[in-house]
């Protein structure tokens, strides 16, 4: 072979080539002047390339395979994530829901039914002409002292008596007018 060749003439070195076999083979060669010989050490290239490659490729797996698992732990850590918010999110509308309903049945019962749709349905200012009224303005004196012991039901009983007694006194001026 060409190292053989080269390790008679004294040369030392590193050769790729082909055996007496006609196999691909790497060969280190070097002259020995103790044995006055020629030396060459040969082994296939599949015997060291073959290892390599199965390693390679053990190491392309095992990195595609890691690639893999973390992103299914990712996809399923955002899944989890998005299942958290999207929980928040419905909370939060039903919430919002609950305040509206709230807040429509507080302005329902401050207010006549067609201004509380008008001010539901976004006005801002309810006018209401009525041509001829009369308005009385009345202080009932310690009203938060009195309305501070009663339950709702004998506040709203209380002053249908007071607005009664008031609507009495006017049927009688106005009678003796």
């Amino acid at each position: 072979s060409a190292a053989m060749l080269e390790a008679l003439r004294g040369g030392t070195g590193l050769a790729v080539g082909t055996d007496y076999h006609g196999t691909s083979v790497y060969s280190a060669y070097t002259y020995s002047t103790l044995l006055g010989a020629g030396l060459v050490l040969k082994i296939d290239r599949h015997e060291v390339e073959w290892p390599l490659i199965v390693n390679l490729l053990i190491l392309l797996f095992t990195a595609v395979g890691i690639t893999l698992l973390g992103m299914a732990v990712i996809g399923l850590s955002a899944r989890h994530m998005l299942a958290k918010i999207e929980e928040t999110w419905e909370k939060g509308k039903e919430a919002v829901r609950e305040q509206k309903e709230s807040f429509e049945a507080l302005i329902s019962a401050l207010f006549p039914k067609f201004a509380s749709e008008r001010l539901m349905a976004g006005e801002h200012q309810i006018v209401v002409e009525v041509p001829k009224a009369t308005v009385l303005v009345s202080n009932i004196c310690n009203f938060a002292t009195i309305i501070g012991s009663l339950s709702s039901t004998q506040l709203l009983q209380w002053i249908g008596y007071i607005f009664r007694g008031m609507d009495s006194v006017a049927e009688g001026r106005k009678s003796a007018v």
